[in-house]
């Protein structure tokens, strides 16, 4: 908060929620949330935009506001993710995560829409024109006969008798 306070970063404020739903949105591919949260608020950009200190006053607003059917609705724009970090309470040396004991499991599907929207559609890793290679890692599943000891094996394939 102190570098806010002093300028030194650019800060926006948005409603938790919509951050949460944007990251979805933009998980699927769309250029943004349409919502009516923050309307007349500070987060409106005829407001203050949710702009939090006058270094970032400068900066392009981050939402803007949009007519459907005749109402005012507020257009949160998809914000460029480039790096994602992630608190996990035991990894394995596949790169596999747990988030057993890193809180509620709604934080755990806002994750999820983090990761989707970090990797977009056409841009995801190994796709042709992706920025991002590939990962290295080998697909696994969870068998059935392992799933009682939690322990993972790699997928069988069964055979076909003709």
């Amino acid at each position: 908060m102190e570098m806010i306070a002093s300028n030194k970063v650019i800060a926006y404020c948005l409603p938790q929620g919509q951050i949460a739903q944007l990251y979805r949105a933009m998980a699927c591919g769309l250029p943004g949330k349409m919502s009516k949260v923050g309307l007349g608020t500070f987060i409106d950009p005829r407001v203050e935009g949710g702009k939090m200190n006058e270094r970032t006053r400068s900066e392009p607003d981050i939402s803007e506001i949009v007519e459907y059917h005749g109402e005012e609705y507020l257009m949160y724009n998809e914000v460029p993710i480039d790096t994602l970090l992630i608190r996990g309470t035991t990894c394995d040396e596949m790169g596999n995560m747990t988030t057993t004991d890193e809180g509620h499991e709604a934080r755990g599907l806002q994750r999820g829409a983090r990761l989707q929207a970090l990797w977009r559609p056409g841009d995801r890793p190994g796709a042709r024109g992706s920025r991002r290679p590939a990962p290295s890692i080998p697909r696994t599943s969870r068998s059935r006969a392992s799933s009682s000891t939690g322990s993972w094996s790699a997928p069988t394939r069964r055979k076909t008798i003709a």
